[in-house]
């Protein structure tokens, strides 16, 4: 099992399970994590997601910034679900922000413009006063 994250998306990767109860048919990855609210945690969330054989890979988008998120995987056949695995933790990373200041002081009318870049939204403000 390995994984690779971002500030806003986690790609994970498995093997297929060394014991088989029948040809594998695709996995079943369930996600928990404390939803994020402002001033700290709320509730328990779970989410499941399939994934269709041959697939032994994923990726969660939509994730939360330096947030932690547990998942297991389960394998499915014929049968039904088998065993999840162990669960794994990990943590996204922190989101990056941009802040650019441009100050402008022409015929006496001074215009003050930041530009915030915060996971890949732009937000403008300006400013003005003479």
């Amino acid at each position: 099992m390995f994984y690779t994250t971002t500030h806003e998306f986690a790609d994970i990767h498995w093997e297929d399970p060394v014991e088989r109860n029948g040809v594998i048919t695709g996995y079943t990855i369930e996600l928990t994590y404390q939803e994020q609210i402002c001033r700290g945690k709320g509730d328990i969330v779970n989410d499941t997601y399939d994934v269709i054989q041959p697939l032994n890979r994923y990726t969660l988008n939509n994730l939360s910034s330096y947030w932690d998120y547990n998942f297991t995987i389960t394998a499915i056949n014929n049968v039904g679900l088998g065993n999840p695995t162990e669960t794994f933790t990990f943590r996204t990373n922190a989101s990056r922000a941009y802040i650019s200041l441009y100050l402008y002081y022409p015929y006496n009318l001074y215009i003050i413009i930041i530009l915030i870049i915060l996971n890949n939204t732009k937000y403008y403000y300006y400013y003005y006063y003479y």
